[in-house]
């Protein structure tokens, strides 16, 4: 009893491992339609190798022209020898499937070997091939084409993307700064318009004193002796001096003083600065400056 069941084990584990095997055969990847001869659908499998028997159909299906006969050619198997191992080639340029389910069934080769198999058929046939083939890379390479396009443009909208976030940032970061930036810019704006007027202002001439001039008191004229005692008490004082304080050390009768002043104004000796008292007489220098412009010769004290 415990050997039977012994036996049972050991049969049961040999049966799970057979329907394993079976199981993973039969869910490995199916051949897939990879192109279209004469409106006949060409099978690919995993490795990359087509279906011949499918290419026996599209050529019209003559039973001299089986893929099992080409195979069985003295030059078919020189082709397989020297394209084994080359870059580019599954391990095995061919291979034969007989049993399973019926898509993997069939002959199978990689592309080169199509091709002399087309040749081998006819040259019509061979020629259909070759179109059939490069139509296939064509497309594939307008795919490639186009998919770089689209890369290109992603790319280029991500970065356009991204650059506009950087700067928004940056923006926002810097805006503190720029704020202070542009106060700063508009006071020295400011300070340099200030600093052009000075210059307009420095660049113009001095405006003269506003002098005045008494007029003449009446019938009184000025004599030459008081003129210079005016120009002598002026250069006492250091060059000028109030009025007030000039009438005090001169003493002069006002009339006198005036008319003397007025002298001395007129040839341009003297300046009274300042304005003048209207009187019922006339005008009369009164809390002004009375400032030495210059001594003539002919007037210098001995």
């Amino acid at each position: 009893m415990h050997i039977r069941e012994q036996r049972g084990q050991l049969l049961l584990v040999f049966k799970v491992r057979v329907i394993v095997a079976d199981t993973k055969d039969a869910i490995g990847p199916l051949p897939i339609i990879a192109r279209t001869i004469l409106s006949t659908s060409i099978r690919q499998d995993a490795e990359g190798r087509y279906c011949l028997n499918d290419c026996w159909k599209a050529s019209g299906a003559e039973n001299s022209k089986r893929p099992s006969l080409w195979e069985a050619n003295v030059q078919t198997s020189a082709l397989i020898n020297e394209l084994q191992g080359s870059a580019g080639i599954p391990a095995h340029p061919t291979k034969t499937v007989k049993t399973g389910a019926n898509e993997r069934r069939g002959i199978w080769a990689c592309k080169e070997l199509v091709y002399a198999y087309a040749m081998w058929i006819s040259p019509a046939f061979h020629l259909q091939v070759i179109r059939a083939f490069d139509a296939l890379v064509t497309g594939q390479l307008a795919l490639a084409n186009n998919k770089s396009v689209a890369v290109a443009d992603m790319e280029k909208q991500v970065r356009a993307a991204v650059g506009g976030i950087m700067k928004g940032v940056v923006n926002k970061a810097l805006e503190p700064h720029l704020t202070y930036a542009k106060l700063l810019e508009a006071k020295i704006d400011a300070l340099t318009a200030k600093t052009d007027q000075a210059l307009v202002l420095m660049d113009r001439p001095a405006p003269a004193p506003s002098t005045v001039v008494a007029p003449h008191q009446g019938q009184i004229w000025a004599s030459q002796d008081d003129e210079n005692r005016i120009l002598r008490t002026l250069k006492d004082l250091g060059g000028k001096a109030t009025m007030r304080d000039l009438a005090r050390k001169l003493q002069f009768l006002a009339p006198r003083r005036d008319a003397a002043l007025n002298s001395l104004v007129e040839s341009g000796v003297i300046a009274i600065e300042r304005g003048v008292k209207s009187t019922p007489h006339g005008g009369r220098p009164f809390g002004g400056i009375v400032r030495l412009i210059q001594v003539p010769f002919a007037q210098t004290p001995a």
